[in-house]
């Protein structure tokens, strides 16, 4: 694996694939059943580089709709 330093964390750079990824496609699952791996392993490699930006990177569309009902 490849890390990069950023504000005295380590960024492992599959993350930061993984991250672009799911951008472009647009849901955890899809990109999960594309690499044949657990949609929690995605989760978690974007949570971890979420934590080590100290930064949201994603905002799930289920949580804008529970947002918007609970209004």
């Amino acid at each position: 694996m490849y890390y990069i330093s950023a504000q005295n964390a380590l960024i492992n750079l599959n993350d930061i694939k993984l991250f672009i990824a799911v951008y472009r496609i647009g849901n955890f699952v899809g990109m999960a059943n594309n690499l044949n791996i657990a949609p929690s392993s995605v989760s978690c490699a974007i949570k971890s580089l979420e934590e080590a930006l100290k930064a949201r990177l994603l905002i799930s569309q289920a949580a804008i709709e529970t947002s918007l009902i609970a209004v």
